[in-house]
């Protein structure tokens, strides 16, 4: 898996390049003898969240993010 980003002058590389099998069900599930218990990950996501906690319903509007590893 390659992560790529583009501000405007074209996609560029983010980080290394990883090993996308430890993001599949099979990954982390349990068993129970031969039969499954509890379903493992079921997906990666990435970006920006915000909660309303007035119940206003405003929007979250964002000018500027900066994702760092």
């Amino acid at each position: 898996m390659r992560f790529r980003y583009d501000t405007g002058p074209g996609w560029r590389p983010l980080g290394p390049t990883l090993d996308a099998t430890v993001l599949s069900d099979e990954h982390a599930e349990e068993l129970e003898g031969d039969r499954i218990r509890v379903l493992g990950f079921t997906g990666a996501f990435v970006g920006l969240w915000a909660w309303d906690l007035t119940g206003g319903g405003l929007p979250a509007d964002f000018d500027e993010a900066t994702y760092r590893m």
